[in-house]
């Protein structure tokens, strides 16, 4: 924050949680128990004595010697966005645990608890609220393939409240996905009706009477370049940027099936390696 008049401005925490659950007032909050390949979500609430915005965010961590230090450390690096709401993803097999839906850079993702994150379309542009006195709003958003959002001018101005929103294809939308907010102060300020939802790709194929899709298995690999000697893997290393790559020889052992060619061979293989999980 900018505060170039150099007011005094207090800072505080009004509310830990881990995984939704209430925790104690602090920066260190007990995580418990992470299972491998698990994940686990803290959020605070905090306010300040000044009403402002925030405009850069910054965070840095260290490790601890008596913990092991970077060598057991779980931390790989710190990314800042700007938080736009909690949410939650409801789509089947998601936990209950609230989502945030942030800024990246120029888009919109939303960042799951379960630790994965998708790009969420923004359709502010294009979706329409009709809003025909009292009584129901009819919001209209354009078929999305996968998560969609979408802000309104709030036609009530700050005067209405939500009691529920149903879908057309008659699904509820979680309380935590539409919300109202507001911008500016004094006689500036402007009322928004905002909703997040995550199903426009089902509602998509009830439309158009899809009702199979082929699905093929994802899977990652890494493009690398391994150098033999007398038929033998000596050297790897990854594509990179197309001319430098990273030397990655430390790993040929643990690649399975990475042939041996038979006699004196020398030169360079190219190819890619797949990761199962």
């Amino acid at each position: 924050m900018e505060n170039l008049q150099g007011l005094l401005i207090a800072f505080s925490i009004d509310q830990g949680y881990v995984q939704d659950e209430p925790a104690a007032r602090t920066l260190l909050l007990d995580f418990g128990n992470i299972p491998a390949g698990g994940s686990k979500v803290g959020r605070w609430l905090m306010s300040t004595s000044l009403a402002g915005r925030f405009i850069e965010f910054d965070a840095s961590y260290t490790h601890s010697d008596n913990l092991g230090g970077a060598l057991t450390s779980l931390l790989e690096s710190v990314n800042t966005h700007t938080l736009l709401r909690d949410v939650r993803v409801d789509e089947p097999g998601r936990d209950s645990v609230r989502d945030f839906l942030a800024r990246s850079v120029d888009t919109l993702r939303v960042f799951e608890s379960s630790g994965i994150d998708t790009l969420v379309i923004d359709q502010s542009a294009t979706a329409t609220l009709q809003a025909p006195g009292a009584g129901n709003w009819t919001v209209t958003l354009p078929t999305t393939v996968g998560a969609a959002y979408a802000q309104f001018v709030d036609p009530s101005s700050g005067q209405s409240s939500l009691s529920g929103v149903t879908r057309s294809d008659g699904k509820v939308l979680p309380i935590e996905n539409v919300w109202f907010s507001k911008s500016g102060q004094g006689t500036e300020v402007r009322y928004f009706l905002n909703i997040f939802d995550t199903s426009a790709l089902r509602t998509w194929m009830e439309r158009t009477d899809v009702t199979e899709w082929a699905i093929e298995p994802k899977l990652d690999g890494l493009a690398v370049a391994i150098q033999y000697e007398s038929g033998k893997p000596v050297q790897m290393v990854t594509r990179g940027d197309g001319q430098h790559g990273e030397d990655v020889t430390f790993a040929i052992g643990q690649i399975a099936n990475l042939p041996t060619l038979a006699g004196a061979f020398f030169g360079e293989v190219r190819g890619e390696i797949i990761f199962t999980r």
